[in-house]
This record gives C-alpha cells, structure tokens and sequence, in this order.
C-alpha cells in the first residue's frame, strides 16, 4: 500500500510540473559532481524525489533551493 501512495504522489507532482531533470541534467544546472547531488538528494539536502531507484529533480524546486542556497 506505501509503495501505491509513494507512486500517486508522484504522479500528481508530475502532472502538475512537466519540467523534470535527471541527476545528470541537475547536476550540469548547478555545476557540481552528480556524485554530490546524488549524496545531498540521499540525504534530503535538495529537493528531489525517487522514480524507481532513479532520483530526479522537478525544475521549479530546484531553481527555488539553488537561489535560497545562494547558488545562483
């Protein structure tokens, strides 16, 4: 049942936000290794979610982190 939950609440932040990056496509955005984001999305530092054993990155919550972070 958790893993049915986890899957509709992904697919309603899908839906809702088409614009998705991988780690490598995110990692390029804020110009680090993707083994540290990979690290920092292990550990819930940067907005990510899992899709599969994949993590990937919605592009609104990631602008919005990188420019509270000072990144950018």
């Amino acid at each position: 049942m958790t893993a049915n939950v986890r899957k509709s609440e992904t697919m309603k932040v899908l839906k809702q936000d088409q614009s998705v990056m991988t780690l490598a496509e995110a990692s390029s955005f804020l110009r680090v290794s993707e083994r540290t984001l990979w690290e920092r999305a292990r550990n819930g530092e940067v907005p990510s979610f899992r899709l599969g054993v994949q993590y990937r990155f919605l592009v609104s919550q990631l602008e919005a982190w990188a420019i509270a972070q000072g990144k950018v």
